[in-house]
């Protein structure tokens, strides 16, 4: 039997969400390959670089996954879906962890550092990372693709 290729995680975060980055890459080093797209300290920054650059890393690599952490997600979320083949949703309970997955095939987990815990966080990216994408419901595929049009217009 073929050995399954780890999955490919980039991660980056804001100086908000620098803390909470650098404990999820520890957490999830063990089972999956980490590439911190940064920043590299917790000094002041400017999300929408971060998110740009996990969104590219995303799509020169389709199969790889996503995590951005800041202080409330939001900004972080706009920033990564104004990229084709990104769909980046801010993962807030348990129900929207499965949704984002299930339903809208989410490939970016945004954070909310401020307001979740880092055990709390990493609870839902690890049932994020262990949910997939329900192909066998067509209204759903139809939906992401229509998603896909939408970035080019």
């Amino acid at each position: 039997m073929a050995k399954r290729e780890r999955l490919k995680i980039a991660i980056a975060s804001d100086h908000g969400g620098y803390g909470l980055k650098e404990y999820l890459k520890l957490k999830l080093a063990k089972d999956y390959d980490i590439y911190d797209l940064g920043p590299s300290s917790s000094e002041r920054t400017d999300f929408p670089k971060y998110a740009a650059a996990v969104a590219k890393f995303l799509s020169a690599d389709k199969h790889s996954v996503g995590i951005l952490a800041c202080r409330n997600g939001i900004g972080m979320t706009i920033a990564a879906n104004r990229f084709p083949h990104v769909r980046a949703a801010i993962l807030f309970n348990d129900k929207a962890v499965m949704r984002a997955r299930r339903d809208d095939d989410a490939n970016v987990a945004v954070l909310a550092a401020d307001y979740f815990s880092r055990a709390k966080n990493l609870k839902f990216v690890k049932r994020f990372l262990n949910s997939e994408f329900n192909t066998a419901d067509p209204r759903y595929k139809k939906r992401v693709s229509m998603l896909g049009k939408l970035c080019k217009g």
